[in-house]
């Protein structure tokens, strides 16, 4: 797991993105709601599928 982070994840903003929609699978995120969970910038979500 260590590792995977290492090599793919590239910012701990990802990292917790990652273990929010882990923590709660059974929620349909919209990606919106997932910027105001975890308090980030809308320009985080550049790159994004709609």
């Amino acid at each position: 797991m260590a590792e995977f982070v290492r090599d793919h994840m590239r910012s701990v903003w990802a990292v917790q993105l990652l273990l929010r929609l882990r923590r709660d699978s059974a929620h349909c995120w919209s990606p919106e709601a997932l910027v105001a969970e975890l308090r980030a910038s809308k320009n985080l979500r550049r790159g994004w599928p709609s």
